[in-house]
């Protein structure tokens, strides 16, 4: 498949393979549950997560491990265990909700487009390499992004949050 599938309910990825979609992009129109335990992506292409009407959820018993990431409806993707984006991350309109638990992580080779006051990641998110980095953080309605510069090792990683509230140590 090389076209873009549309799943109009939630998408069950389960077993103990790499799931590939040959390139193709998957429309994602309510939440993902992730029960495969390969250490590898899940697929080979792009997860459009566009629903217009509500927040949408990645949840499962093993980290979520994907190529290419759009949120492009407006909602909260809200990550209820770990994910891991090896390729891009693309924030268009809407935000992703994480937590140090359910943490998102950004592969040394994961590039990051997009981000504003409509767009960005409300909660802790982990890069890892030794090039320089724009994290896209925000909270509540404010786009917040920081910037690092490259570091020393490939095996390097930052964990970055923004925090809407004044800091109290003076």
């Amino acid at each position: 498949l090389t076209d873009t599938i549309v799943i109009g309910h939630d998408l069950l990825m389960t077993g103990t393979a790499v799931n590939t979609v040959n390139n193709g992009a998957i429309k994602l129109n309510q939440d993902l549950t992730y029960t495969n335990s390969h250490s590898s992506s899940i697929f080979n292409s792009s997860i459009l997560f566009s629903n217009l009407s509500q927040d949408q959820s990645i949840a499962g018993s093993f980290t979520a491990r994907v190529y290419d990431i759009e949120i492009k409806g407006g909602k909260t993707l809200i990550l209820q265990n770990p994910m891991i984006i090896s390729h891009s991350l693309k924030l268009t309109s809407g935000f992703i909700k994480s937590t140090s638990t359910n943490l998102l992580t950004l592969s040394a080779a994961c590039t990051v487009s997009g981000g504003s006051s409509s767009s960005f990641i409300k909660g802790p998110v982990k890069k890892v390499g030794n090039t320089a980095f724009t994290f896209p953080l925000g909270g509540e309605s404010s786009f917040k992004p920081l910037s690092i510069s490259a570091s020393g090792s490939a095996s390097d990683a930052f964990i970055a949050e923004y925090f809407p509230a004044i800091q109290p140590m003076g």
